[in-house]
């Protein structure tokens, strides 16, 4: 596995491993998933950024 590819598995392996909060390291999954219907949208972007601010 090279390049791209390699980053987002090296990602969804270590999203939580360094004390990320649960909710930021689904975040981080859903953003880097490699189909784009799963990956979300800048509204929900905004809406989980806001409620993870608080």
């Amino acid at each position: 596995m090279h390049g791209f590819d390699a980053r987002a598995k090296a990602s969804e392996e270590s999203a939580n491993e360094d004390g990320t909060d649960d909710d930021v390291a689904r975040l981080m999954e859903q953003c880097w998933s490699k189909s784009p219907i799963h990956r979300p949208d800048f509204r929900a972007l905004k809406d989980v950024m806001k409620r993870l601010n608080k």
